[in-house]
């Protein structure tokens, strides 16, 4: 899990969550400082192939792009590994 504030002042929560019985890495968004979150519109990064992964850290670029960096696995059988995803939060 990991909180990070952006630019214009909305935090970031990206985590792990579980949708329709499958694990996957989740952002949600905060326009108050933290005291309530936008669960509603939750944004999916990446589904996952069974509860191995977490670790999120995201970093927001010069263009206002995030990138956010995990593990998790990426094809049955592997073993996990680090995998990211470059993408933008709507205004």
């Amino acid at each position: 899990m990991q909180n990070r504030e952006l630019k214009d002042g909305r935090l970031l929560y990206v985590g792990t969550g579980s949708r329709d019985k499958q694990k996957v890495m989740a952002v949600e968004e905060s326009r108050d400082d933290g005291k309530t979150w936008d669960i509603e519109h939750e944004i999916t990064l990446s589904p996952a192939m069974n509860d191995d992964l977490g670790y999120p850290a995201s970093v927001q670029l010069d263009d206002g792009s995030i990138l956010t960096v995990y593990y998790q696995i990426d094809k049955p059988g592997e073993k996990t590994c680090l995998m990211g995803t470059h993408w933008r939060l709507d205004k």
